[in-house]
């Protein structure tokens, strides 16, 4: 097999996400409200509606950093401790690299 045999069915390969090359429909203010809502902040607030102006002035940049800018750290995780929700076979498990 070649390097040719191996790429010629490929159409489209997309390297950058939601809000910078790619419409993202919204995507990533409501995965902020549903993450807000979880550390308490729900909508309708002041508190809510300052972080979402944050969120929205800061797209491109590395979510992780607004939602430390805006949160704070995390505490320190224990290990091999998921986040609620992502329990194995939710569906919501972590993906490669990222924290647990």
């Amino acid at each position: 097999m070649t390097h040719a045999d191996t790429t010629e069915d490929i159409r489209l390969v997309v390297l950058d996400m939601a809000g910078t090359t790619v419409a993202d429909g919204g995507l990533v203010e409501r995965a902020f409200i549903a993450a807000a809502r979880e550390l308490g902040v729900g909508p309708g607030t002041d508190d809510h509606a300052d972080k979402l102006a944050h969120v929205r002035a800061t797209m491109g940049e590395s979510k992780i950093s607004v939602f430390r800018h805006l949160f704070g750290s995390p505490p320190t995780s224990t290990p091999g401790r998921r986040p609620p929700g992502a329990e194995p076979g939710s569906g919501r498990e972590p993906g490669p690299g990222s924290a647990r």
